[in-house]
C-alpha cells in the first residue's frame, strides 16, 4: 500500500511516468 501511494504522488506530477504506471499494474 505504502508503495502505491508514493508511486501515486511522484506520478501526480508526471502524467507520462502515470500512464506507464498504470500500463504496468493493469495491463
Amino acid at each position: 500500500e505504502l508503495n502505491k501511494t508514493e508511486a501515486f504522488k511522484k506520478t501526480k506530477a508526471d502524467p507520462q511516468t502515470l500512464v506507464t504506471y498504470y500500463r504496468q499494474h493493469f495491463l
